[in-house]
């Protein structure tokens, strides 16, 4: 006697319709967890970035002055990151609070003149900048960035 197994209404068995909705669930999460973020949130990474460089040329030349100055822009740019993120993901939000402590501990490291302390601080906010890119951003082919 010969087992037939049934097909549902689609013409496929049962047992794959399940596999084939976890499928097309998961690549609908995949394409849409792809964002292009908003221009306040780009020009504030930016701003961070380019700060955050000219904060470490500052320190390898003991530049105080210069460190507290890019540091206090870090540190001003932060509340626009923070804000996209408290939208989206508590986690990445306790994030981008761990960076700009970092950023506001090198500005208080560079007015104590406490070259130690800058590179400290300077090791932590890279750190968590790091983290945080690496589990958040994908490089487009264009050279751009969005949100994974």
């Amino acid at each position: 006697i010969a087992h037939r197994r049934s097909l549902s209404a689609r013409g496929t068995r049962p047992e794959y319709d399940s596999v084939r909705r976890l499928a097309v669930g998961l690549l609908g999460l995949t394409v849409m967890a792809s964002e292009k973020a908003p221009e306040d949130y780009v020009a504030a990474m930016k701003t961070i970035a380019a700060a955050q460089a000219a904060a470490t040329k500052a320190i390898e030349a003991e530049d105080y002055d210069a460190v507290e100055k890019h540091a206090g822009t870090i540190v001003d740019a932060f509340p626009a990151v923070e804000k996209f993120w408290a939208a989206r993901s508590s986690e990445v939000a306790q994030m981008t609070r761990t960076a700009a402590k970092a950023a506001s501990d090198l500005r208080v490291s560079s007015q104590q003149r406490s070259l130690e302390g800058m590179a400290y601080s300077a090791k932590q906010l890279s750190t968590a900048c790091g983290t945080c890119h690496s589990a958040h951003r994908e490089k487009m082919p264009d050279g751009t960035f969005e949100i994974k």
